[in-house]
């Protein structure tokens, strides 16, 4: 996202120096688009805030993320799934 708001502040000047009017508007329609973007990463980041973590590992395990590594034991890392 952050590619996306670089190139529009260059555009942006650029849009101001040449007095580009369709380059101006390019750059207002990209801004829509990204504050759309930001809003819905930021609903998804309160979603997953308010979600409980004993619901969130219900959610995956129905998502099979979990069935994609081998279980380990209680004694062992779940990172390393060493003792």
């Amino acid at each position: 996202m952050h590619l996306i708001v670089e190139s529009m502040l260059a555009d942006a000047i650029k849009s101001l120096l040449k007095n580009d009017i369709d380059l101006a508007s390019d750059v207002i329609v990209r801004d829509r688009d990204v504050d759309r973007h930001y809003l819905l990463v930021l609903k998804r980041l309160q979603e997953m805030v308010a979600t409980p973590f004993s619901e969130a590992s219900d959610i995956a395990a129905n998502e099979s993320l979990s069935t994609t590594s081998p279980p380990f034991h209680s004694s062992e890392s779940p990172i390393t799934g060493l003792k």
